[in-house]
């Protein structure tokens, strides 16, 4: 198994991102087939100064796939100043 795959499959961070504190944008594409899309939910409810972008149809490289949706999220993210809090 390669390393990725393993420390990805093997990574158990419990609950800890609950003291994530720093504003924290959370994106993801809802056809992922790399790593499911409820975890980005999950993280979500979990860090409490977060935000979700979500690519609709787009899977794993939706920064690939949408480079233009992707830094505009990400543009419209730092130029917010939510990231400042």
């Amino acid at each position: 198994m390669p390393r990725g795959t393993s420390a990805g499959a093997t990574y158990c961070g419990g609950t800890r991102q609950k003291l994530i504190r720093a504003s924290t944008l959370i994106m993801y594409g809802d056809a992922d087939g790399v790593v499911d899309p409820r975890n980005s939910k999950l993280l979500s409810r979990r860090i409490t100064a977060s935000q979700t972008v979500v690519f609709p149809g787009l899977g794993h490289l939706f920064f690939w796939e949408e480079p233009a949706q992707f830094a505009k999220a990400v543009s419209v993210f730092l130029l917010s100043g939510t990231h400042d809090r």
